[in-house]
């Protein structure tokens, strides 16, 4: 749900019920190996990006310092 790149286009992060999670929606990343050729297993942002609630996105601004995120 509501996946975003980074400015590199080289990793994504993106909301997801489909792996270990804390609450109903996770937030999520995932980065491109160029060695592989492929997308790293994803890993979850954990606390206290993530809660118990449905987290849906986040927006990094100021040099990924702060973010806004929704549920």
């Amino acid at each position: 749900m509501y996946p975003r790149f980074n400015e590199l286009q080289n990793k994504i992060i993106f909301s997801s019920q489909g792996h270990v999670n804390m609450g109903g929606f996770d937030l999520f990343s995932s980065t491109f190996s160029d060695e592989f050729s492929d997308w790293t297993i994803p890993e979850n942002l954990g606390y206290p990006i993530n809660t118990q609630y449905d987290d849906h996105s986040i927006w990094y601004i100021q040099n990924n310092r702060y973010a806004y995120k929704s549920h």
